[in-house]
């Protein structure tokens, strides 16, 4: 049986491609789960019964797993499901829909968990009126069968509002039975709502009608609340009030905020203004909404393009407020992109044009040439910038900043913080269509930043009134994004791709003569270790991918160590496993048991045929390492590497995909 793929890709997985089980009229579910409609949702989904038959699905409650993670166990007469909570057993659930084909599932073993703890989608019903009820339905469902967890749904007019602001309903408003099948499908399948009310700017929708004149900040634009009126409060919180009391209580409510560009046009705004300052202006209105919500027990959520644009306003911010961290410019880690809201721009080092152009990928740089101006950045930041977000900008000022460094400031600050990356925002194209290059390296990027950053989630926004269909291909990439690229776990290591933030770890180990000793490259200038971990970004942007060189990181420390790798075989039939360690991870284990999950790696999920490697005679420790695997010592080579100025001997080692298999059996 070709195994299927599964979105996103489990953890841990192992399964056969020759043994498979049939889950037919003789299966039935037994639920010791503790749940009250799970066994229900697994019988329907095998369209099997809960009476006794010879072979079972048992759902197990297993209160040592975490609230999403599952284990999934299959085996010829009995499949063992356990979870701890409803998301993992809806997970599970998920990943067998992935796999079966019709009633057949392949044997094996699946354990799998999320990297973050609020993984979700926008809904923006207000301005995607080609989201209709069928459509948004099927988001929904495509959402959960990826394992989301939330739906960041904004409303706008399209909400079906009652009394006296019934006026505020569009044409195309949803109606209230539609609106409770939305609302039960996504509690249903696990999915959080969260609603999104803006409670300043963005409000044309609302301010467009004379009714609400009064609480206009100007009467030009007429999209934002004036938030010195008294009425501005109240309005806002009758209309929130209205939807809150049609979906039931939510844990978190996001209240907008961004974008308020007319902050401080009306004579009362602008005399605080003067007196206190636009953040504080702000901040006093974003705050009374905050409490509002704070008192119901709702969790406010605050875009955070004006609290950084103007910092004084965290001095203030309701202490209740979380912050929901938008940027869809940046594509890359480190990013020579910086988006720098206190001093107004999108901006790259101008060297970029004209001495280190080679560096940059084919999207960034289309990113860079749309969208920012260049600068000096190491001349023209403000001393006040960098004295507020200097610390989290990396080391690697003008070339580089860390991508998304805002994330760790809102952090020191107490906050609560979520990335927002895009898949339909801002006005770039790709052979005609929505920029999916530039939407999906800004998703991958953003995702590696918050799961490094321990960030309390990641939504993806999408803005544009495009194809639903098209929202539906890039939500399924969201998914595959968050744990996208190459990431393998062993008992005291994880294998994950190398960043451009590698650099230190790397030239450690790249100018150690020790380390070097029987190695045909080193010592590494900066630059060439620069130019390394460009190749292997580009190696990982590849199709098809010419290597898996991925970096080793010691679970217990969180430091990079070392790396491993295979290169590939032009025909993709063959690999060459090598590997590299910095000195202080010697003689614990740790090369052997990277290199073997690789392995796994490369018969099991990239279809290999044959691993090869090769070591120096003198090199006795990776002599050992590649017997440990099980490899085959195919030949003693005399004289055949000229390297360090003199010629050396080298042992060859091989196995097969077949050997592999058998040696693990035993």
């Amino acid at each position: 049986m070709r195994i299927a793929e599964i979105m996103p890709a489990p953890k841990q997985i192992e399964l056969s491609e020759e043994q498979t089980v049939t889950v037919g009229h003789d299966w039935y579910v037994a639920d010791d789960s503790g749940l009250l409609d799970v066994g229900a949702k697994f019988a329907e989904a095998f369209c099997i019964g809960v009476n006794d038959e010879p072979n079972r699905i048992a759902l197990l409650k297993d209160e040592t797993l975490g609230c999403e993670e599952y284990v999934l166990d299959i085996a010829p007469e009995r499949i063992d499901v356990r979870a701890s909570h409803r998301p993992g057993f809806m997970h599970a659930l998920a990943t067998i829909d992935h796999l079966r084909s019709g009633p057949m599932l392949p044997v094996g073993a699946i354990r799998d968990w999320p990297r973050l703890p609020l993984r979700g989608i926008q809904l923006m019903v207000e301005s995607i009126h080609q989201l209709r009820l069928d459509s948004i339905l099927s988001l929904i469902r495509s959402a959960a069968r990826h394992k989301l967890n939330a739906l960041l749904i904004e409303f706008g007019d399209r909400f079906p509002f009652e009394g006296e602001h019934a006026v505020v309903a569009s044409p195309s408003a949803l109606t209230r039975p539609q609106l409770r099948q939305i609302i039960d499908e996504a509690r249903d399948l696990g999915l959080e709502i969260i609603p999104l009310v803006q409670c300043m700017g963005h409000l044309g929708y609302l301010l467009q009608h004379d009714e609400y004149a009064d609480i206009r900040e100007e009467d030009d634009v007429r999209a934002q609340l004036c938030p010195s009126n008294e009425r501005s409060l109240p309005v806002w919180a009758e209309l929130t009030e209205q939807i809150l009391d049609f979906i039931g209580h939510c844990p978190r409510l996001h209240v907008g905020g961004d974008e308020t560009r007319q902050l401080g046009v009306c004579p009362t705004c602008a005399a605080r203004v003067e007196e206190a300052g636009k953040g504080r202006l702000y901040a006093d209105h974003v705050n009374r909404v905050c409490a509002w919500l704070a008192d119901r027990g709702i969790a406010p959520i605050v875009w955070d393009d004006i609290l950084c644009a103007h910092p004084d306003t965290m001095d203030h911010l309701h202490e209740a407020a979380q912050v929901m961290y938008w940027d869809y410019w940046t594509t890359q880690d480190p990013s020579p992109l910086l988006v720098a809201r206190c001093g107004g721009s999108v901006c790259y080092d101008e060297r970029w044009d004209t001495a280190w152009p080679d560096e940059l990928s084919a999207v960034t740089r289309r990113t860079l040439d749309r969208f920012a101006r260049p600068l000096r950045m190491d001349e023209d930041l403000t001393d006040e910038y960098l004295d507020i977000y200097g610390d989290y900008l990396g080391d690697e000022l003008p070339r580089y900043v860390r991508a998304f460094p805002y994330l760790e400031y809102y952090q020191a600050r107490g906050r609560v913080v979520y990335g927002a990356p895009t898949c339909s925002g801002n006005h770039s194209f790709w052979h005609s269509l929505p920029d999916i290059p530039r939407h999906g390296d800004n998703i991958k990027t953003f995702a590696d930043r918050c799961i490094e950053a321990a960030a309390a989630g990641l939504v993806t926004t999408a803005w544009y009134n495009r194809s639903p269909e098209l929202l539906h291909y890039r939500r399924v990439h969201v998914v595959s994004e968050m744990t996208a690229g190459t990431h393998l776990e062993t008992e005291r290591l994880i294998l994950r791709e190398f960043r451009a933030d590698d650099f230190d770890a790397v030239q450690s180990y790249a100018i150690d003569p020790e380390v070097l000793r029987f190695m045909a490259w080193g010592p590494n200038t900066p630059d060439q270790t620069r130019e390394f971990l460009q190749r292997k970004l580009e190696d990982q942007a590849s199709e098809p991918r010419p290597a898996y060189d991925l970096a080793v990181v010691e679970r217990s420390s969180g430091e990079m160590i070392g790396s491993v790798g295979l290169r590939i075989a032009a025909d993709g039939t063959q690999a060459a496993l090598g590997y590299c360690y910095s000195r202080s991870a010697w003689g614990q284990g740790y090369a052997t048991e990277a290199a073997r999950e690789l392995i796994r790696f490369g018969f099991e999920e990239l279809g290999l045929h044959r691993v090869h490697a090769s070591c120096d005679t003198e090199n006795i420790g990776s002599a050992r390492v590649l017997d440990k695997l099980g490899m085959r010592r195919e030949a003693h080579r005399l004289e055949d590497v000229w390297q360090r100025g003199k010629w050396r001997d080298s042992y060859s080692y091989a196995i097969l995909g077949r050997e592999w298999e058998a040696g693990r059996q035993q």
